[in-house]
């Protein structure tokens, strides 16, 4: 990847996922937990930030090259290599992404499921939330953006990226490493969210490896993030 004529935009955006990214997110949702009037100005400023590298990375690598997975199946044979290990890894896949739509599954069916589940996401992340109809709208906004742009970044971008130079490493230790990375990125969520984000990435690259494109993570990520929409929105009753 680093044989194209842009390897010096390809190392600076590795560094921003890597270090700035993290730090800057870090600190600025430290300046929400301290005032909550900051929400639609961080959730602007995110949709904002994920856009501009999504595009700095189509333009550094290639639109096509970010899409399509160069992975093959000699290069990741335990994924890959025959038809069994596909059927195993995609029924996985399928059990990890019900379980994870389950809050928004659970709390179409029952007000009171929902609002359980509004309480779970209170608690841990009130901070961040929306709270108005308003932040609500900015809020899906930003789903959808980090739905499309970390799957750019994170799958299409720096997987790739750590399998070539500088690191060489091979494609399952780049999906382990770029997966953790993706959970350092959220790391305003706390040990648990760092975990559980790195969990997701590690799904969302072995989706990208499957289909060999990253059209079918991107909506499996935006489905993910807006099913939280769904369920604190009857909970967003407040004017902006």
């Amino acid at each position: 990847m680093l044989s194209t004529p842009n390897a010096a935009a390809q190392q600076f955006l590795a560094l921003v996922l890597i270090v700035l990214l993290p730090a800057w997110d870090y600190y600025a949702t430290g300046q929400l937990k301290k005032n909550a009037k900051l929400k639609l100005r961080y959730y602007q400023r995110s949709i904002a930030g994920l856009w501009i590298l999504a595009s700095m990375t189509c333009w550094a690598v290639g639109f096509y090259r970010v899409f399509q997975s160069p992975a093959q199946p000699v290069d990741i044979s335990w994924l890959l290599g025959g038809i069994m290990s596909r059927v195993i890894a995609s029924a996985l896949l399928t059990l990890f992404f019900a379980a994870a739509l389950l809050p928004g599954i659970r709390g179409a069916r029952s007000s009171k499921t929902r609002q359980a589940y509004v309480r779970e996401y209170q608690r841990a992340l009130a901070f961040f939330l929306p709270a108005t109809a308003e932040e609500i709208r900015w809020f899906t906004f930003l789903c959808v953006s980090a739905g499309i742009c970390e799957e750019i970044l994170f799958r299409g971008f720096l997987m790739p990226y750590l399998h070539h130079a500088p690191l060489y490493l091979g494609w399952t230790l780049a999906l382990i490493a770029s997966s953790i990375c993706f959970g350092w990125n959220h790391l305003y969520q706390g040990a648990s969210g760092v975990f559980s984000t790195a969990l997701a990435g590690f799904a969302f690259g072995l989706l990208f490896l499957l289909s060999g494109n990253l059209i079918l993570p991107m909506v499996m990520h935006v489905v993910v993030d807006l099913q939280v929409v769904l369920v604190l929105r009857p909970a967003g009753r407040k004017t902006a």
